[in-house]
């Protein structure tokens, strides 16, 4: 099975809108509260530590990224970042959806995995899930 440059590009962006949809309450909050805290400097401290709690994972728990198999470059980074990301990590943990399934089995892998071969069946499998949810990307 060989996937173009673009057909990744058009997954990751997906998955980027996705994610975008999903987290916009959350943005949303913080932005405005953000806004409406007066006397303060642009990210401040204190500030950047609330915003680092739920935005973004310690980086010293994470075991790996996730080895290139050809041209997946392009998906890898976007599944790193969103790795990264408690509330999206939390929600698909959670989701009985099939495509966030087998993305949480890489998720998990990510914090696990002992050896880069596990990852091959795995981005093979989401792939073809995300290639059954969403047709029209075949098609690029």
């Amino acid at each position: 099975m060989s996937y173009s440059y673009f057909k990744y590009f058009a997954i990751g962006s997906t998955i980027v809108g996705i994610c975008a949809f999903i987290l916009r309450p959350k943005l949303a909050a913080w932005w405005e509260k953000r806004k409406n805290k007066q006397n303060k400097k642009l990210m401040g401290s204190r500030d950047y530590q609330e915003l680092e709690k739920w935005a973004f994972v310690n980086q010293s728990s994470r075991k790996s990224g996730i080895p290139n198999y050809g041209n997946t470059c392009y998906l890898n980074s976007v599944i790193q970042v969103l790795s990264s990301t408690p509330s999206f990590v939390d929600f698909i943990s959670k989701s009985k959806a099939i495509l966030f399934i087998n993305l949480s089995k890489i998720f998990d892998l990510m914090f696990t995995r002992t050896s880069s071969s596990s990852f091959k069946p795995r981005i093979i499998q989401f792939l073809n899930t995300f290639n059954k949810e969403f047709p029209m990307v075949n098609n690029i």
